[in-house]
C-alpha cells in the first residue's frame, strides 16, 4: 500500500509499504478514505518531536472503512464505516470510563507512565488555553514549551512554564506534581510567524 513515511526532518515521502494486519485481538485495519494533516504531525515534519524513527508512517487522523480485525473486536466488522481519533485507547480501563480517552493507561505499548499513545507516533501555542483552562476552573496550569518568548508569556500569566529544550518535560512534570502527573492535558500546536512577537 502508499503511504506517506517520514525519513528525517522535512523529509517525507509517498512510498510503498507493507500492508498491515492486525497484530493485537483488539486491534483492526481501517483503509482510509479521507485524511487531513494535524498540528502535531508539523512537529514531525520538521523534527521537533522526540523519539521518531526513520520509516514512521505518518497520519493519526482519519475517516476509514474497517477492512479487517482481530479476533476481541466485537463492535465493528469489516464493511463499517469509522471516523479514527488521533488518540489510542481501549475503552476498558479507568479512564477510558470516565470519558478521559486520551490519558489511557492500557493503550500505549510502551506502559501507562509512557502517556498518550497517538496513531503516527507523537509535544502547546496556548495563550488561548491557558485563559479558557482558568475559566474552566483551573487552579494550576504547566506550560510545555520549546520557545523562550512563548514561555515567558505564559509566565506572564501566571502559569509553571517548562522549557523542553533545557529539561525532560515529563520528569519536569511528575516532580511539579509529586510523581502523579497532569490530570487534563492540552496539545495545541500552530505556527510561529514572529518568535519575539
Amino acid at each position: 500500500m502508499k503511504a506517506v513515511v517520514w525519513n528525517g526532518p522535512g523529509d517525507i515521502a509517498l512510498s510503498d509499504v507493507p500492508d498491515p494486519t492486525p497484530r493485537d485481538p483488539g486491534d483492526a485495519v481501517v483503509r482510509l478514505t479521507v485524511s487531513v494533516i494535524c498540528g502535531t504531525d508539523l512537529h514531525m515534519i520538521r523534527g521537533t518531536m522526540p523519539g521518531m524513527r526513520p520509516g514512521t508512517v505518518l497520519g493519526h487522523e482519519g475517516v476509514g472503512v474497517v477492512e479487517e480485525v482481530g479476533a476481541g473486536v466485537r463492535a465493528f466488522r469489516p464493511g463499517d464505516r469509522v471516523v479514527i481519533p488521533s488518540t489510542i485507547c481501549c475503552g476498558r480501563c479507568s479512564y477510558c470510563r470516565a470519558g478521559y480517552t486520551s490519558q489511557c493507561d492500557a493503550a500505549n505499548p510502551n506502559g501507562p507512565l509512557a502517556g498518550t499513545s497517538f496513531f503516527g507516533g507523537p509535544e502547546p501555542t496556548g495563550r488561548l488555553s491557558i485563559a479558557s483552562a482558568r475559566n474552566l476552573g483551573a487552579t494550576r496550569v504547566i506550560v510545555v514549551d520549546g520557545v523562550t518568548s512563548r514561555l515567558e508569556r505564559a509566565r506572564r500569566q501566571h502559569v509553571e512554564p517548562v522549557g523542553y529544550t533545557a529539561e525532560d518535560p515529563v520528569e519536569a512534570i511528575r516532580e511539579l506534581t509529586g510523581g502523579i502527573g497532569a490530570d487534563q492535558v492540552i496539545d495545541a500546536a500552530g505556527v510561529v510567524v514572529d518568535p519575539a512577537a
